[in-house]
């Protein structure tokens, strides 16, 4: 389907209560980059997160969360399912991850990506 429901989320949920920060694999308004939200070192501090709350970040383990599905069935998704945007961190890939993509997937055509490519 294209909707979490309460149900749906409980293993998010318990990976929360396990004390797991759920990030959001989703770039779109409000989405930090990725090495910043996992607490990877940065070339260049961010002026946006103060650094206890980086270091609370940096001890907190990390849970990925994908959506796989076509770009409209993402959309959907996420749209449907506010309750899943809002117990995750939306995160997106700040530098191009086409040397990770290409060991995986081919696509048809060069300007086609998919949800996690993008």
């Amino acid at each position: 389907g294209s909707c979490f429901t309460a149900e749906g989320l409980e293993p998010l949920q318990r990976s929360i209560r396990e004390g797991y920060e759920p990030l959001l694999l989703f770039p779109g308004e409000g989405a930090v980059p990725l090495d910043a939200a996992a607490g990877w070192p940065q070339p260049r501090a961010s002026s946006k997160q103060s650094s206890a709350t980086r270091r609370s970040r940096e001890r907190r383990r990390k849970l990925l969360v994908l959506i796989d599905g076509t770009w409209s069935q993402a959309r959907a998704m996420m749209r449907h399912s506010p309750s899943l945007a809002a117990a995750c961190t939306l995160v997106m890939f700040e530098r191009p991850a086409q040397p990770i993509i290409a060991a995986v997937r081919r696509e048809p055509e060069r300007h086609c990506i998919s949800t996690l490519e993008a």
